[in-house]
């Protein structure tokens, strides 16, 4: 097992979502797509770099077994990596994701 493996708390599995990202500051906005989820937090791409750090706003929309699901997440940047159209980061979610507040999305992480 790798050191990133290692660290992770919670399983991560392949996740297809379309995201608006914004930073709490407000200042910038763009569209992304997730790559993959877990409890704690979100793999995904996005079309502007936000440096390790960086708290954001993810807004989650995606359809799910005939039904549209839609959710705010919040969390910080924990690693980064510059790509030719955007980049690829990984966000920690302040608050872990639960049944009760992020119902469908803990559906979905549970079907898979």
């Amino acid at each position: 097992m790798n050191g990133e493996q290692e660290r992770r708390k919670y399983v991560r599995v392949p996740f297809s979502a379309g995201l608006t990202i914004t930073s709490m500051s407000g200042q910038q906005t763009c569209s992304g797509n997730s790559i993959n989820l877990s409890r704690g937090g979100i793999g995904l791409y996005c079309e502007k770099f936000f440096p390790t750090g960086t708290r954001l706003m993810i807004q989650v929309e995606m359809h799910h077994k005939g039904k549209i699901i839609k959710d705010q997440l919040s969390g910080t940047v924990r690693w980064a990596k510059i790509e030719q159209d955007g980049a690829i980061l990984g966000v920690e979610f302040d608050e872990l994701l639960n049944p009760t507040k992020n119902h469908d999305l803990c559906n979905v992480l549970d079907s898979k």
